[in-house]
Order: structure tokens, then sequence, then C-alpha cells
């Protein structure tokens, strides 16, 4: 009995130092299996920075857990269309609201396409870790415990396209102020970045269409997304032959741009570079 004390105590220990030490990764290991019920949080109002996307208020950063930015690139057409770029593939915004900004810095509020479903939420670690060994001494208080904060981002287009977006952050406990959030290098930022749809499909047919109609083959060019057209309806998808980028035929102006129905996937026109 008394031996069976002893081990079972031992365990204990064991499993005490265990959460002390390894606490935050076993609580990430068991944030993938379920975390706590979602809050939905408000959306509507849109802004975007060099840095950041706004929605209705809250600043998420475009920076990874190192403090790195992400690769994610914007740009904004003469018709204010703002279209997100990353991994190779690019998903329409919105369109900017008001005029353009005249004293050079790349923020402006922008609204979602009409028919665009867009949700936010947020929802954090069922688990915390104890944080015993953490000490501020600037104001001599320190949280006693950590959990990880989750913001989500879901952002669906009626022709079938979504884009969705994962930020963690921290929650630090202190025994006066309750949870408070937090940010700690190496530990917070955008961890997750996904566009997929109907756009996906398009190369092989755009592959078709152009050894079709123009005897190109693959090497011959290289696909680049360019938003969606000005009246919204189409998708734009540069074709950037090898000779227009290599100079190797000056003035030849092989490049075209195809315009792809939103709705069908077809290709729609074909028209010359702008």
């Amino acid at each position: 009995m008394r031996f069976a004390v002893t081990l079972g105590s031992l365990a204990l220990l064991g499993l005490g130092a265990v959460w002390l030490l390894a606490g935050r990764q076993v609580v990430l290991l068991i944030d993938q299996i379920a975390t706590s019920p979602a809050e939905t949080l408000p959306v509507g109002r849109y802004h975007y920075s060099v840095t950041g996307l706004t929605i209705d208020g809250a600043k998420m950063e475009l920076f990874d857990t190192n403090e790195i930015p992400v690769d994610i690139r914007y740009d904004i057409n003469a018709d204010g269309r703002l279209t997100l770029h990353t991994q190779g593939k690019a998903f329409p915004l919105g369109t900017r609201i008001g005029p353009p900004r005249t004293d050079g810095l790349s923020e402006f509020p922008f609204a979602a396409d009409d028919g665009d479903v867009v949700s936010f939420i947020r929802d954090h670690s069922l688990l915390a870790w104890p944080t015993p060994f953490e000490m501020n001494w600037m104001t001599g208080s320190s949280p006693s415990w950590r959990r990880n904060l989750y913001y989500r981002l879901r952002w669906h287009k009626k022709s079938g396209e979504s884009l969705a977006l994962v930020w963690r952050l921290e929650e630090v406990l202190f025994r006066e102020q309750g949870w408070t959030l937090a940010s700690r290098l190496g530990s917070t930022g955008l961890i997750d970045i996904a566009i997929v749809g109907s756009a996906d499909g398009l190369v092989e047919s755009v592959e078709h269409y152009l050894r079709r109609t123009k005897g190109w083959v693959d090497g011959d060019y290289r696909l680049e997304p360019a938003g969606v057209s000005t009246d919204g309806y189409c998708d734009v998808l540069r074709v950037v032959h090898r000779f227009d980028e290599t100079g190797l035929q000056p003035g030849g102006g092989l490049s075209v741009e195809l315009l792809l129905d939103r709705k069908t996937r077809r290709i729609k026109l074909e028209r010359g570079m702008q």
C-alpha cells in the first residue's frame, strides 16, 4: 500500500513538472483538437494598411510568429479594386471607399463585394498553462497563467472562391485584472493563410485554350492573376509570354489578358495587355 502511494505521488510530481516545463506545448496540441466555443465578432467595416487588415475596429497585423511580414501583397487598380495576392494566388477583397489618397500612404477603407459572406470569430484554448517563473520587474505584477487566443477570418465569394486567415495571440491571467490580451515574440501572429475555390481549376482549361488558339505550350508563358474586371463580372488572368519578359522580341506584344466569367468559369474575352 505504501509503495502504491509513493508511486502515485511520484507520478503526480512528474505530471506537475511536465505541466510547468512544457504546458504551452501540451496546450498547443490540444488546441488542434478542440478549443472553446467560438464568439462571433462584428464585420462590415474594413480598412487596409501595409501592415494589417482592420475588421470592424480590430486590427489584425500581417506578421508571423517571429514578427516577420508574411508573404501577402495587395494591389489596387485605377478603379479602386483591391486584390490580395499570396501563395501564387489572388483574391479580390472589394472596392476602395472614397477617392485615392494623395499623401502617399497605402491606407484606406474598402467595401466588400455584393454577395460576399464574411465571418470573423474568436475562440481560445480550453486549458491554460502556468507561468510561475515569469516576473515583471517594472510593475512587480506578473501573470499566473497564459492561454492561446485565436481569431479566424473566413471570406466567401458568390463565385466560389474563399479566403481563410487565422491569427494566434495570447491572453494572460492577472489576479486583479483577469484575462488580458498580451503579445509575445515567438508565439503570436498570423499562423495560417489559404485561398481556395473555383479559380484553382482554371489552369488546365487555360492551357488548353492557349495551345489550341496560339500553339503555346507550358514554358512559353506564365500565368498571373490580376484581380477582377471593372464591371465585377470577370476575373482577369494575365498570360505573360517569355519573349516579352526577356526582350527577345521587343514590341512583339505577345502577352494577353484573359477575362474569365466568374459564374461559368469560361474564357469570355481575350485582349492585349494593358
